[in-house]
């Protein structure tokens, strides 16, 4: 699920924007953008099973499950 894209800007650039729509970051080069679209979303994927493992190794007893 993508929820970062990236879209032309202008003649010169590309937006980076979040979920809602607002840019995040902008570069002037295409391959740039797609990598940085591709690390925000590998980002927000794995970034709940990561939070959960760090709270089971430190012990929380409110850790998700």
């Amino acid at each position: 699920m993508d929820v970062y894209v990236a879209r032309a800007s202008g003649a010169a650039g590309y937006d980076i924007l979040d979920p809602e729509g607002e840019v995040v970051a902008w570069t002037v080069n295409g391959w740039w953008a797609s990598v940085i679209v591709d690390l925000l979303n590998d980002a927000e994927v794995q970034a709940p099973c990561l939070l959960a493992a760090l709270h089971e190794a430190a012990g929380n007893p409110f850790a998700p499950e």
